[in-house]
C-alpha cells in the first residue's frame, strides 16, 4: 500500500480529502481526485498539478499507476481580469500588476 498526498503550492490551500491509500500498481482514480478541493487565495486561481516539479494534467494524476509514495502539489497562479473602459476598450489585467487607464 502506498500513500498519495496532496499539498498546496504557494497562494492557496486545500480542502476536502488530501491523503489517499492506493494498492501497488493501482491508480488514484478521478473519483478520488474530485475529493481534493483547491482553494486559491484572493486574486489567485487554481491552475493544475505537479509531481516531482513536473507539471501534469488532472488525467495524469488520476490515471498514474502507483508504485511508491507520491506527493502531488496543487498549483495556483495570479488570476486575470478583463476591464472595460468607458469607451468600450477591453484590457486583460493580471492580479498583482499595475494598470493605468489612459
Amino acid at each position: 500500500m502506498y500513500t498519495v498526498s496532496f499539498v498546496a503550492g504557494a497562494n492557496g490551500e486545500l480542502g476536502g480529502t488530501t491523503t489517499f491509500t492506493v494498492n501497488k500498481g493501482e491508480t488514484l482514480t478521478q473519483t478520488n481526485l474530485d475529493k481534493v478541493t483547491p482553494v486559491p487565495q484572493k486574486g489567485y486561481k487554481f491552475v493544475g498539478y505537479s509531481i516531482a516539479d513536473k507539471s501534469v494534467s488532472a488525467n495524469d494524476v488520476a490515471t498514474k499507476e502507483i508504485y511508491d509514495d507520491v506527493t502531488v502539489t496543487v498549483l495556483f497562479d495570479h488570476a486575470s481580469f478583463e476591464l472595460t473602459d468607458i469607451n468600450g476598450n477591453k484590457e486583460t489585467v493580471t492580479h498583482g500588476t499595475d494598470y493605468t487607464f489612459t
